[in-house]
């Protein structure tokens, strides 16, 4: 495992989470912050692989990610619904039509992804906190 690595998975999941914070509180696009809750699951589910010393896939499909991990953390299933809720977005955000999105869905998808946080976070060593730039 290389320490350096992991620790950026979570610093860059980190900035999508805080992204996707502040068009949440400022009322911006939700297709965007949707998007940004995405990369971060993203980043953390590969953050955990990595963590694990294994490859990770080169996918931005949650679902895939996820399988990867269920043989080995079946616990992991517990959030199952919410990866394929968020995932779902995915076709969504990364093409037209992605202005659509209503700000309910933001809303959903922020409880999706607090809830994959923190299983997550809980097979995840710490890391040191963010410095402030």
């Amino acid at each position: 495992m290389n320490e350096v690595e992991v620790n950026q998975w979570r610093f860059l999941a980190g900035l999508d989470e805080d992204t996707a914070r502040l068009i949440r509180e400022h009322s911006g696009h939700p297709e965007i912050g949707i998007y940004h809750l995405h990369q971060a699951a993203e980043k953390l589910l590969k953050e955990l692989i990595i963590s694990r010393g294994a490859n990770i896939e080169k996918t931005h499909y949650l679902d895939a990610i996820h399988s990867t991990l269920l043989a080995e953390i079946p616990d992991l299933n517990a959030i199952t619904r919410d990866i394929v809720a968020l995932d779902r977005y995915l076709p969504r955000l990364r093409y037209p039509h992605g202005s659509n999105i209503a700000n309910a869905d933001f809303i959903s998808c922020f409880e999706y992804y607090e809830r994959i946080k923190a299983l997550l976070t809980g097979y995840l060593e710490p890391t040191p906190p963010r410095s402030e730039a």
